[in-house]
């Protein structure tokens, strides 16, 4: 019984990925862009990171990064 369920399951998923949307690489490409660009702003920051505490200043750069993205039309 377990073979056929195993069996079941590894067919329907491997029939899945071919019903996959390439729109997610798309998600994917701009999420690392807004990654990226929190990244760099964060590290840029040290000053205010020490007075004004890390998450603010990595929430504030992840919105600038946010923005900047999609102002550009990634």
């Amino acid at each position: 019984m377990n073979i056929v369920k195993a069996s079941v399951l590894s067919t329907a998923f491997f029939l899945s990925g071919c019903a996959f949307d390439n729109s997610g690489s798309v998600n994917s490409f701009l999420a690392q862009e807004v990654r990226d660009a929190t990244v760099a702003c964060y590290k840029s920051h040290d000053g205010e990171r020490l007075l004004l505490g890390s998450q603010y200043v990595w929430m504030t750069c992840n919105r600038w990064a946010d923005a900047k993205a999609r102002r550009s039309n990634l």
